[in-house]
């Protein structure tokens, strides 16, 4: 966890809500958000440095570079159109064939 080269063995990491939709993707220093959090706790943070402070008045998609805004706090969605489209289509791929393949936990003979 401390290794300063350390590198995930993953391209990408789609990120699901607790219904089970695809809420976000990230792929290097690109998080690119499709869902709002239902996770209100932002604006309960003593100091407003907390991702979701500064979400809800924003509208979707919402996309940041980690590298350079890592709470999350600059959309930078309409200046990177082709960085949006190119995580979308990532996203949306990943999730048709994640559901496609999709198997029962639990069947009832």
């Amino acid at each position: 966890m401390q290794g300063k080269n350390a590198k995930s063995p993953y391209d990408f990491l789609c990120y699901y809500g607790r219904d089970g939709e695809l809420a976000a993707i990230r792929k290097g220093d690109w998080k690119l958000h499709f869902l709002e959090s239902s996770e209100k706790w932002g604006g309960k943070q003593p100091v407003k440095e907390s991702l979701l402070d500064t979400k809800p008045t924003m509208p979707l998609p919402w996309l940041y570079n980690l590298a350079t805004d890592i709470g999350e706090t600059r959309n930078v969605a309409d200046g990177k159109a082709k960085v949006v489209d190119r995580l979308t289509k990532l996203a949306h791929t990943f999730d048709s064939e994640l559901t496609t393949e999709i198997r029962p936990s639990y069947v009832e003979k």
